[in-house]
């Protein structure tokens, strides 16, 4: 708020010094009259401002607490509390105060961008966005109140919007490489990683020149699976910054890439940690980890890992409730029987006979989706690498689409089942097939040369929650669930730091809450789901045995063999997700059974919540741990 301090009395008809844009008559003065000591309302204010401006912050509440005891609902008193309440961390309490502030009709950008970044802090995005948007709206050079708005949108999955803002924000302060760097994530997660090295190219062509810049553009063409490249744009960064923290990570990345981790240790060490920003350390922490893990110090790697997470959680404000998470899985099972996905599955059919007709896919107008699913870190990026190294099968990546398209169906008060049989009672199956036809339609969008494909694939890991939605909408398609070891899951996603959502991934505990709850999930639904085209396959059998698996694999979808999906570690096509690197080289097993290395450090009641899921998914923990493994 940009209210400021002064002795000189307040006129009847000026505008309020508390900011509720009231004229000070028809505010604050008719709390003046009753007095605490010899200080009015308006009085005991203004003292708090002055007080709050000079860094008195102490004395500065306890006159805001004298102006709420004569008014409660004095906005510019609540806002003060409420900005000492974010400014110590008292997220509950800054939401609360300044709320009640706000809604006293305070519309000060300052106070709507301190709303909202308490909001965000507390993990309220779509709340934050509409008071960083506000706050936008008044002043449109508030250069930090539109890149919390970009990083709201970036924690929700609105990747597009949130790009329109970060280049808003380049435009107003090209200096400002916080949205340069969160820009390059934006086009990351939309699949456009050509285009954020265009971007850093263009950003380092020129005069002027920025390390950052350099250093950014080094970061995706790594990403892009180019290291040599990678290695020259580290090059110039460090020569304009020694020490450039991002810099010096993916130096470290593209030596691990090379097989020396001492190499990339060194250039670790090498960091000046003047150069890093708040996100940078949860990098840094995990090519440590990534890094310490290849020379065989697993104690050591496992700090480094659990500090990363820690990092991750601190920089991105989680407070995460584990037992809210899936609990819309609940009401999923307790629908979705045998007898009423036969008469959805006839109802649908009904209404549109012509989409459902059956047709080989030779034949159809356009490719059919071919569904790769399973927990994060299970092998599903080495599945979609080998069948779209098949000559007729695209790639689209890893699609939300499904779960946006159910979100817009549904609603937020309502849930899947709820919305289905509200259409089933009303015998309008259109909004279902106007799903269905969008889903399509996204998909041929967003693979690459469509136009020789007759499958395309879907890696969106959680589409193994969706499975009574494909089997309603896509019943010729393939789904194809990839199962690893849990242990191994788990391990390699605490080894793995997700640039968004995933919010469970920050403890083991509850990353093995969310794999045993997913896990049973699809035990309990698929009795009900007659006539699914569904293929378990073990991601340590699909490595030992390639060729058959695949085989299995391509017949499931109604495809011939091919040799090249043997070869897929040639594929051009660059995998955008964390096994990028995995998936550019050929079948490796040193990831089975790498868990055995890392049981002493893993908490016991990790290991307990674990058990049940271990053992319907017919795997062991073998604890034949190697006798040099050092413990915590």
């Amino acid at each position: 708020m940009t209210t400021s301090a002064t002795s000189t009395r307040t006129g009847r008809n000026q505008p309020c010094p508390c900011g509720s844009g009231k004229k000070y008559k028809y505010c604050c003065a008719q709390a003046a009259s009753t007095s605490s000591g010899s200080l009015s309302t308006a009085q005991h204010f203004q003292e708090a401002v002055r007080l709050l401006q000079t860094g008195h912050h102490a004395e500065a509440a306890g006159h805001c607490r004298q102006v709420l005891d004569l008014q409660p609902g004095h906005g510019g008193a609540n806002y003060i509390l409420g900005y000492q309440a974010l400014e110590s961390g008292d997220h509950d309490t800054a939401i609360r105060l300044m709320e009640k502030a706000i809604a006293t009709g305070l519309r000060d950008p300052a106070a709507l961008y301190h709303y909202g970044t308490a909001l965000a802090r507390a993990g309220h995005y779509m709340d934050a966005a509409k008071q960083f948007a506000q706050a936008v709206s008044m002043k449109t050079d508030f250069v930090e109140a539109r890149i919390n708005l970009a990083n709201s949108y970036f924690e929700l999955g609105a990747f597009p919007e949130a790009g329109d803002e970060y280049r808003q924000v380049i435009r107003q302060a090209p200096d400002n490489w916080v949205a340069h760097h969160n820009l390059a994530h934006v086009y990351y997660f939309l699949g456009e990683i050509d285009e954020a090295v265009r971007f850093f190219r263009d950003a380092t062509k020129g005069d002027l020149q920025y390390a950052e810049a350099h250093a950014s553009l080094a970061s995706m063409l790594e990403l892009n699976n180019q290291p040599e490249a990678a290695e020259q744009a580290v090059q110039r960064a460090l020569a304009l910054q020694p020490g450039n923290a991002s810099a010096c990570i993916t130096l470290a990345k593209c030596w691990r890439r090379k097989k020396q981790p001492a190499a990339a240790l060194e250039a670790l060490d090498s960091i000046d940690p003047s150069t890093a920003r708040d996100h940078t350390w949860v990098t840094l922490h995990n090519e440590y980890g990534q890094n310490l893990d290849r020379l065989d110090r697993y104690a050591e790697a496992y700090q480094a890992f659990t500090r990363s997470k820690a990092a991750q959680s601190s920089v991105r404000r989680l407070n995460y409730d584990a037992s809210r998470e899936f609990v819309f899985l609940d009401q999923s099972e307790n629908y979705f029987t045998r007898e009423k996905m036969h008469q959805l599955q006839q109802w649908v059919v009904d209404s549109a006979p012509d989409t459902f007709s059956p047709a080989p896919a030779s034949v159809t107008s356009r490719p059919i989706p071919l569904f790769v699913t399973g927990f994060h870190r299970s092998g599903t990026t080495l599945a979609e690498q080998m069948l779209s190294s098949h000559p007729e099968i695209g790639a689209a990546g890893e699609l939300d689409m499904l779960s946006n398209l159910e979100t817009r169906l549904t609603g937020k008060a309502a849930s899947l089942p709820t919305v289905l049989e509200d259409l089933l009672k009303k015998k309008d199956a259109r909004p279902l097939l106007d799903l269905r036809q969008q889903y399509l339609d996204h998909l041929a969008e967003k693979a690459q040369d469509t136009s020789k494909k007759r499958w395309i694939t879907d890696k969106s890991l959680f589409n193994m929650l969706h499975l009574p939605l494909i089997r309603l909408l896509f019943p010729d398609a393939a789904v194809i669930h990839v199962i690893r070891h849990p242990l191994d899951t788990l391990l390699s996603v605490y080894m793995q730091n997700f640039l968004w959502g995933n919010d469970w991934s920050m403890t083991m505990k509850d990353a093995a809450h969310a794999f045993s709850r997913t896990a049973q999930h699809v035990q309990r639904i698929l009795p009900a789901l007659d006539g699914l085209r569904y293929l378990p396959v073990r991601y340590e059998a699909m490595i030992t045995e390639p060729e058959s698996h695949i085989r299995a694999m391509l017949a499931l979808a109604g495809a011939d063999y091919h040799p090249a999906c043997l070869d897929f570690h040639r594929n051009r096509r660059v995998a955008r997700t964390a096994s990028y690197e995995q998936v550019s080289r050929p079948i490796y097993q040193d990831s089975v059974r790498r868990y055995q290395r890392y049981l002493p450090y893993i908490e016991p009641e990790v290991i307990a919540a674990l058990q049940p899921v271990i053992k319907f998914l017919h795997y062991t923990i073998e604890t034949d741990i190697p006798s040099d493994t050092p413990r915590l």
